[in-house]
């Protein structure tokens, strides 16, 4: 059954990261974004850490969809927790940009 799971995990990530690509980017890429995969989706992200959480939570995705595992010693529950990382480290950015937007200047 958690075998299952893995795929819906990864189905949801690539979801999350290529959501926050598209609304992070000023350019209408929308129709590119939805196309790449998700490595090349990642890879625009301009935040290393995120950046970097996020390709190991793909690299231990993929491995929940392949048949020969590349890292045995990580399983679900790593997953798990390497997306939530990332959906963090989104949501404070997109809390950030909105707090900057909304509140554009020191009123008198």
């Amino acid at each position: 059954m958690l075998e299952v799971a893995g795929a819906g995990y990864r189905k949801c990530f690539e979801v999350l990261i290529k959501d926050f690509v598209i609304w992070k980017s000023a350019d209408d890429i929308r129709a590119s974004v939805i196309k790449e995969n998700l490595e090349n989706s990642i890879g625009r992200i301009p935040d290393e850490d995120l950046v970097a959480c996020a390709k190991r939570a793909a690299w231990l995705a993929n491995d929940q969809v392949h048949y020969a595992k590349l890292h045995e010693e990580h399983n679900l529950p790593s997953l798990k927790d390497l997306i939530d990382i990332c959906a963090d480290m989104i949501s404070k950015s997109v809390r950030a940009k909105n707090y900057v937007q909304n509140i554009a200047h020191r009123k008198p």
